[in-house]
């Protein structure tokens, strides 16, 4: 909902403007008693302030603020007092009134009878003053807003196309209008003055349309493709006069003309939002006092017809259903679009990003269809040597000259030429918190792991870097995403942050006594959140449109164990919050099952076009298709969002390869324990912070998914959880080590289900591979299958296997770890390197597939052995279970035998 500034004549916005000028907002205080004192000092009758009223910073004296954290916060118990409030006029202002007719006869009649009799003149004067008085102040307490028409500044009267005039040069050329009227003296209205000087703003569709339709015919790419937002919020009942149309406003108008009695209470405004440019247009909005579903339905599809009526591609998003009747899905298909189980796409998203060079057009297509690279990422991730206008005409008048293979050499010389090799853009940065010998390391009793871990410590300084200030002051020219602070990085091709790696990187920076780099990593994750709303897939602009599973909250946890520091957690607890929220509001999903609906989340990325950084993988793989081209690039998106990219857990059973990816109709069982985690950790967060109206409404959220997981996911048959699917309402009873991510998680409320997840595990083909955890038991080539073991997966299993107290399940961690250090051991000791994935099948071998050659580093999977290495230090060994055991036979069989004799 958008926020609603409660002081009269405050114009103070959220601005990057305003954010430097230092102006902050504020929502009304949640004590109901400090909050009343608040709405007395407006001195608005009647005012009850909302859950979306702000006010702004410059309502407060100076020595009210708190300004010695980061954020500047109110202190306790302040009132705002500084105000321009309205007063009344001490002359009279009848004539700005409408004309009443009884009024006038009564003051004539009462004025000529006085004259007549020539007696008590003064007398008469008197009572009708009084009586005119009276009258006057009746109607002023009716049309409560008059006297700010009436004390308005009076200035120049310019014409309805003066005004119109201005008002489009001003939308076009703001600098070119400064200069007319303040260097060349034009008689042009004051900018603060075009405020008031707007289109036809009455209720209904507005001229808006006109303009962006006509827009459109000059730009079908920025104007053509636009996503119809519409939201019904609260007004406060008021009838006003306006003397500007000579008209009663306030009432129920719904824009047909016709009059109404009811007051109106409520506004639904309609506002299109292109999805090709940073740009939006409120098009419509109506005044009503209690509007039903049905009537909200009618207006939504004129308003679709509107658009399909002016060629307009259009994507259905953001509908609020403040009356709690009906479901999405059943709004889209009484619309005619087309849904897919609770999935509703339409064909025209949005590009990955908004770039030009480096998300959409021409350029990036002949680029990576040349395949002038062997990794795609490679040209994404170059930086450009001139402005991304002056490289585009370049490039357009290199592709009028030349065609054929004599493009192509060209185009490797425009390349050479125009763009940076990737990587120039950042640095090697060593960080200053290494140790050379971590705690960690007394912990470990074989030698050959001990050195290895050391190694392993080494490997942080290899992996830092830092990214340049030219990224920050040229933006444009760099894919690179800006963050204040240093990273780790994965390693290999990934020479960006990542967000879900970043998790098993903080536990192990912190597990090297690094808190200061683990820290600068999360407050980076920040930052991100407070600039985007979300945190990226990883560090590039392509990825802006997409994220990961969400850990910040969880890394966040970690620092926290470490470090104890409240204050950094009280001065981010709002960010953490607004994570989540990106992740309920954009990703959930209601679904009903016997009777019941439940809120769950998924993977979901309604973005189109092929992933750069995979460009021609993607086009070739959806070039025959005859539809759906869009839909399909959009769920890839998504598997990429699931960070399983890619995967046969997201392949539709009708069609088992990559073609039929369909992630957004699966209701993941790990991403929902891991929300389910995150929702843990706040509550725990909030009681720290003595917040228990915030903590209980976390634990309601909790307790509300527990029952949720244990309704849709588990499976009493199997024994464990498993993924739901949208489409066909059922559970896919393959084998994943996701399956089993409730226990890491503790999204359960009783232990028999823990009993049978274990017994699950014990008794299924996954567990036999002596290297590890595969990621399934089904080979399709991908890299999250069969053979393949990844990291963060053998992680999750076994620290949840690990805290459950069960004995058979504290067995089958250390069975587990034991494996996968040993893997890890022995590839290391062969190639003298750690990588992001390995082989389940053979021995001393990194795993392999997918869509580029396996990347060594490697961050998380440096990050998991030190925790395994903090976890079972004293017990594991270096070398595998096999051969201990027969090492303890040849050793003892002398010993036996000389028994035996």
């Amino acid at each position: 909902m958008p926020e609603h500034r409660a002081a009269y004549s405050c114009s103070n916005r959220r601005t990057i403007a305003n954010r430097a000028r230092g102006i902050t907002f504020h929502k009304f205080h949640k004590d109901k008693e400090v909050r009343k004192k608040w709405e007395v000092a407006l001195r608005r009758e009647g005012f009850t302030a909302s859950y979306s009223s702000v006010l702004c910073s410059q309502h407060f004296k100076q020595g009210d603020f708190d300004r010695t954290g980061q954020i500047v916060r109110l202190r306790d118990g302040v009132i705002p007092s500084v105000f321009s409030f309205l007063v009344h006029l001490q002359k009279d202002h009848s004539y700005a009134l409408p004309a009443s007719p009884t009024t006038y006869d009564q003051t004539q009649g009462s004025l000529g009878k006085s004259g007549k009799s020539g007696t008590r003149e003064e007398e008469c004067h008197g009572q009708s003053k009084e009586g005119k008085d009276h009258k006057l102040k009746e109607k002023l307490e009716f049309y409560s807003d008059l006297q700010i028409d009436l004390m308005a500044k009076q200035g120049n009267e310019y014409t309805k196309d003066y005004r119109e005039f201005a008002l489009t040069l001003h939308l076009h050329g703001p600098k070119a209008y400064k200069y007319l009227r303040e260097t060349l003296h034009f008689p042009l209205p004051h900018p603060h003055t075009l405020q008031r000087c707007s289109v036809d703003a009455k209720p209904g569709l507005n001229k808006m349309m006109d303009m962006l339709e006509r827009r459109c015919q000059g730009d079908q790419a920025k104007y053509g493709c636009v996503l119809l937002m519409l939201d019904a919020m609260s007004i406060r009942k008021n009838v006003q006069y306006n003397p500007h149309t000579q008209s009663m406003s306030g009432f129920v108008d719904m824009g047909d003309g016709n009059s109404e009695t009811d007051v109106a209470t409520e506004a639904l405004v309609f506002i299109v939002v292109g999805l090709q440019g940073h740009w939006k247009a409120p098009t419509a909005y109506f005044l009503n006092k209690s509007l039903s579903p049905k009537t909200q339905m009618v207006l939504l599809s004129h308003a679709l017809e509107e658009l399909h009526a002016r060629a307009f591609g259009w994507y259905l998003s953001s509908i609020r259903r403040p009356y709690g009747v009906g479901s999405p899905q059943g709004d889209c298909s009484s619309l005619g679009a087309t849904c897919s189980g609770a999935v509703c796409l339409a064909q025209n998203l949005p590009p990955p990003c908004d770039s030009t060079i480096y998300c959409t057009g021409n350029l990036l297509h002949t680029v990576q269809m040349a395949k002038i690279f062997k990794d795609d990422k490679h040209f994404v991730d170059m930086g450009l040597r001139d402005t991304p206008s002056r490289i585009l005409k370049k490039f357009q008048s290199l592709i009028k000259s030349n065609q054929g293979e004599a493009l192509v050499s060209k185009l490797k010389d425009f390349l050479n030429t125009s763009f940076a090799e990737p990587g120039e853009e950042i640095e090697p940065w060593l960080p200053p918190d290494w140790k050379e010998n971590p705690e960690l390391l007394s912990q470990i009793t074989d030698p050959r792991l001990k050195q290895w871990a050391s190694d392993l410590n080494h490997l942080w300084k290899s992996l830092g870097r830092k990214i340049k200030q030219e990224v920050k002051d040229l933006p444009d020219r760099h894919s690179q995403i800006y963050v204040p602070n240093a990273v780790i990085v994965p390693g290999g091709r990934f020479r960006e942050f990542y967000y879900w790696d970043s998790y098993w990187v903080i536990n192990g920076l912190l597990l090297s006594e690094m808190s200061s780099t683990a820290r600068g990593m999360i407050e980076n994750f920040l930052y991100l959140v407070d600039r985007y709303g979300l945190i990226p897939n990883g560090g590039r602009v392509y990825y802006i449109r997409r994220s990961q599973p969400p850990f910040l909250t969880i890394m966040m946890d970690s620092y926290m164990e470490n470090q104890k520091n409240i204050t950094f957690l009280s001065q981010n607890i709002d960010l953490l919050e607004k994570e989540y929220h990106f992740w309920m509001t954009n990703r959930s999903v209601i679904v009903p099952l016997e009777g019941a609906n439940y809120t769950l989340n998924r993977y979901n990325v309604p973005v189109g076009g092929p992933r750069p950084e995979s460009y021609s993988d993607d086009y070739e793989l959806a070039e025959n298709l005859t539809d759906g081209q869009q839909t399909l690039w959009a769920e890839l998106k998504a598997a990429a969002e699931s960070g399983w990219d890619f995967s046969s857990r997201w392949f539709s059973k009708s069609q088992q390869d990559l073609k039929g990816t369909k992630t957004s109709s699966v209701i993941p069982v790990d991403l929902n324990a891991i929300l389910c985690r995150v929702e843990r950790t706040l509550v725990k967060f909030y009681k720290e912070l003595k917040m228990d109206e915030k903590a209980s409404k976390f634990q309601t959220a909790l307790d509300q998914r527990i029952e949720a997981v244990k309704a849709v996911l588990w499976d009493d048959d199997v024994g464990v959880w498993l993924d739901y699917n949208l489409d066909d309402k059922s559970r896919n009873k393959e084998f994943f080590p996701s399956n089993l991510i409730p226990i890491w998680a503790t999204c359960y409320n009783n232990q028999q289900y823990v009993d049978k997840a274990v017994t699950y595990l014990e008794n299924n083909p996954a567990f036999k591979y002596r290297n590890g955890l595969p990621t399934s038991l089904k080979n399709t080539g991908q890299q999250w299958d069969f053979p393949n073991a990844w990291a963060p997966l053998q992680h999750m299993v076994i620290e949840g296997l690990e805290k459950t107290g069960s004995n058979k399940a504290k067995e089958l961690a250390f069975s587990l770890a034991q494996k996968w250090v040993q893997t890890n051991y022995e590839v290391y000791q062969k190639y003298n390197a750690m990588f992001e994935k390995y082989n389940v099948e053979n021995d001393s071998e990194p795993g392999g597939g997918g869509e580029y050659e396996v990347q060594l580093g490697f961050g998380w999977s440096n990050g998991v052995v030190l925790q395994l290495l903090d976890l079972y230090g004293a017990r594991l060994t270096s070398s595998s279970v096999l051969c201990s055991t027969v090492s303890w036979v040849l050793v003892t069989l002398p010993f036996i035998i000389s028994l035996w004799t």
